[in-house]
Parts: structure tokens; C-alpha cells; sequence
């Protein structure tokens, strides 16, 4: 679900890929990232990925911290809009589903 989804919405055309916020039926919203830019496996412009960069995570206008991704945070210290690197795509896919699916592809 999220290679197909990273395939078709990635913006290309820019030095830096950058590919939209996932919106969860919910509401939860998360950016996934991939490309050679980003902390992800593998570190190429195509997929299929094995794992992603994910950052910014809201739910209800608060960030959220998925716990199970603890030991892929970036860095140290409790930053409300952390990232998470090397996160397998399949918790990524778990979390999605959890929060109804993708809403908005």
C-alpha cells in the first residue's frame, strides 16, 4: 500500500522528492518519505521499499509517538515533530490500517 502510494504521489520534479502527507480515514496524518534523500531502504528514487523516513505525525492537532518505533527516533530528547528512520514498511502499513487506511491517495 505505501510503495503504491509514495509511487503515484511523489513530486519528481524537484531536487528533493518529496512525496504528500498520508491522511488516515480517522484524520492522522504522517509524512512518509523515500527516495535518496531520505532514511530509508533502499536509499534510491524507486520502489519497492523495504523500510521509510516517517516524521510529523498528528492525530486530533497533537503529535503522536507510536512507542513500537521508539529505537528508529532521529536523535535524542522529546521533540514534538520527531522522525523516525528505517521504520519497516510493514508497521508503517500496520499504523495506517489502524487508523482506517489511506483517505486521501
Amino acid at each position: 500500500m505505501i510503495n503504491e502510494y509514495i509511487k503515484r504521489n511523489r513530486n519528481n520534479s524537484h531536487i528533493i522528492k518529496l512525496t504528500p502527507l498520508v491522511t488516515c480515514a480517522d484524520g492522522t496524518q504522517l509524512s512518509v518519505q523515500a527516495s535518496e534523500t531520505s532514511y530509508c531502504y533502499p536509499r534510491t528514487d524507486s520502489t519497492p521499499y523495504t523500510a521509510v523516513e516517517v516524521g510529523y505525525i498528528i492525530q486530533d492537532d497533537k503529535y503522536i509517538h507510536p512507542p513500537e518505533w521508539a529505537g528508529h527516533k532521529d536523535g535524542e530528547g522529546d521533540f514534538p515533530a520527531s522522525t523516525y528512520a528505517f521504520v519497516p514498511v510493514e508497521l508503517v502499513e500496520e499504523f495506517i490500517n489502524q487508523h482506517g487506511g489511506i483517505a486521501m491517495a
